[in-house]
């Protein structure tokens, strides 16, 4: 891109559970089964029973094992040759108008294999990737685009930031180099979570932070490219920086004692995201934020009251 770009700049309340140090990426592999529909994809988690259903407009729609398990088999009934979804598919495809609304009937009859999925801390980004037949990049407000990162084709090349050891309201410079993209995504989050701050920019730049009242930051940047027909673009590759405050008067909480047992409540603290919350009770994000009727997975609040899946 041949102009700056500056277009979001986001700051809204996210917690964190334990101090963040750098981007953390958690990868997984998970067999699967794969169904392709006329307008999407639905995929099952052989690992805890979880069900993804993709919508080529870029929705996702989660339903975990609970949800679907004492559903009937599928009602619906095609026509002559029509493939139709059976098992846990057939019962969440059969049951739910919504789901048949947004992919249509399948295609090719169930598949499955090994994928691999990975989640990205502090931005709750997600990506599975079955092989060459399917790849999604989840973002945290529930949307979803074809996309896998992909050092081959784009990387962060160089991150720093200048001076290194700054004090709360300090100004430092952040430097970046990429390559493969076309642009980037710089977020700023701080010592528990929060996302403080999102820009543009190009693929070589720099930019001014003011340090906030936090024991450090992280920044992430993404080298980026735009998807035809997406809303929002691809994350090919990304680099993370952590850098050190002095003189913050604000402090991350001790952990919860709260329990995590299946069908209990736990009360939001201040320090808690959604991920972090679902990594400690040993359930998946999509569990815990499906069961909640949580959209935005970056949204939670102080005293909100999750059931645990």
């Amino acid at each position: 891109m041949k102009h700056f770009l500056r277009l979001l700049v986001l700051c809204f309340v996210l917690f964190s559970i334990t101090t963040i140090t750098a981007a953390q990426q958690t990868n997984i592999n998970i067999r699967i089964s794969y169904q392709a529909f006329e307008r999407g994809h639905m995929i099952w988690r052989a690992d805890n029973g979880h069900i993804w259903v993709f919508g080529i407009g870029g929705q996702v729609m989660n339903f975990p094992s609970s949800s679907y398990g004492r559903l009937p088999d599928n009602p619906i009934q095609g026509a002559p040759g029509q493939i139709l979804p059976i098992f846990g598919f057939g019962k969440v495809w059969g049951n739910h108008q919504m789901v048949r609304d947004l992919v249509g009937f399948p295609t090719l009859p169930e598949g499955g294999g090994e994928a691999t999925y990975s989640v990205i801390s502090p931005a709750n980004v997600a990506f599975l990737t079955y092989g060459a037949i399917f790849s999604a990049q989840i973002e945290p407000d529930g949307r979803w685009v074809n996309a896998q990162l992909n050092n081959n084709i784009a990387q962060v090349t160089s991150l720093t930031a200048t001076p290194t050891n700054p004090r709360v309201r300090d100004q430092i410079t952040l430097n970046w180099q990429s390559s493969g993209g076309e642009y980037v995504v710089i977020e700023i989050y701080d010592a528990t979570g929060k996302l403080l701050n999102i820009q543009t920019g190009q693929n070589t730049g720099n930019m001014p932070i003011i340090m906030p009242d936090s024991s450090k930051i992280t920044v992430m940047v993404w080298s980026v490219q735009l998807v035809r027909g997406a809303i929002f673009a691809s994350r090919l590759a990304y680099s993370s920086l952590t850098i050190n405050i002095t003189g913050a008067t604000v402090t991350t909480p001790p952990p919860t004692s709260q329990t995590c047992a299946s069908g209990s409540t736990y009360i939001v603290q201040r320090g808690d995201t959604l991920y972090r919350i679902a990594r400690r009770c040993g359930v998946t994000l999509d569990a815990l934020a499906t069961r909640n009727n949580i959209v935005n997975r970056n949204r939670i609040f102080v005293g909100q009251r999750l059931i645990i899946p």
